[in-house]
């Protein structure tokens, strides 16, 4: 049976130092096909990434060995300009270790390629510093540069575009400014709708086109967005943004989990 796996990290919230755990040693040995990149049978312990100090001294970081081998016939990773740091120390042992087994589809990612420590003083201020740098299992280094994707695939500005928590009093009146007012006219032009701007000032263009929204949706025309008509578009933007496509470099159909809007806290 054909295995098929995707890893979406966009972001995060973990360091290099943190890989030493069981999470990259199961990603590793979950991906593992038999044989590395260059057919050479694969050995369970397989580096991971090595570190570099000031000194010169280089490090080796191993995957762990409790884990059973999962064979996958294919491994498509997710990413962006937020890839960063471990994120990065993932693409690079996937793609080293297993070779064409790994397709990257996104945009290049951070580039960052160092290791650093923090301290924290009593005053609640901190002091990082940079102990090291970190290479792929081949000696890569991708720190400035990040990772270009095999498939590159920008996301749109309906896919980028934020928004502060709608309250049930707030209304977003025509001719007025207001911070969502951004997101408001974004989302109606990714969905079809006729809008002029898409700043925080919402125009009397921009309002009509959200009067054929509530009007084609059932909802009172007032060309002004209450709190029902803001999420009624929101839920029609998530429902768009998340229609799986086929996307040919990898012969699957995809849905982007980039894609899901989040509500900045």
């Amino acid at each position: 049976m054909s295995m098929f796996t995707a890893f979406n990290i966009s972001a995060s919230g973990m360091t290099a130092q943190q890989l030493r755990t069981d999470v990259i040693s199961q990603n590793i040995a979950n991906a593992n096909t038999t044989r590395t990149s260059d057919g050479t049978p694969y050995v369970k312990k397989s580096v991971v990434f090595t570190e570099k100090d000031k000194n010169g001294k280089v490090t080796k970081q191993k995957t762990k060995d409790e884990f059973n081998q999962v064979k996958m016939d294919k491994i498509v990773v997710l990413q962006n300009e937020n890839t960063a740091s471990a994120s990065e120390v993932l693409i690079g042992a996937l793609k080293d270790n297993l070779g064409d087994k790994v397709t990257t589809v996104g945009t290049t990612s951070y580039g960052k390629g160092t290791e650093q420590v923090t301290v924290p003083f009593s005053d609640g201020t901190s002091f990082k510093y940079t102990i090291a740098h970190w290479y792929t299992p081949n000696g890569t280094s991708i720190n400035k540069k990040g990772f270009k994707p095999d498939i590159e695939v920008e996301l749109g500005e309906a896919k980028t575009t934020s928004y502060y928590k709608f309250k049930k009093k707030d209304v977003i009146k025509k001719d007025s400014v207001d911070d969502n007012a951004k997101a408001l006219q974004v989302y109606l032009q990714y969905l079809g709708y006729n809008v002029d701007r898409t700043d925080t000032y919402f125009s009397n263009t921009s309002s009509q086109g959200l009067a054929n929204f509530q009007q084609d949706h059932g909802l009172e025309v007032t060309g002004d967005c209450d709190k029902t008509t803001w999420d009624l578009l929101v839920e029609k933007v998530l429902l768009k943004i998340n229609e799986p496509c086929f996307c040919a470099g990898i012969g699957y159909r995809v849905v982007c989990p980039d894609a899901i809007i989040t509500d900045p806290a």
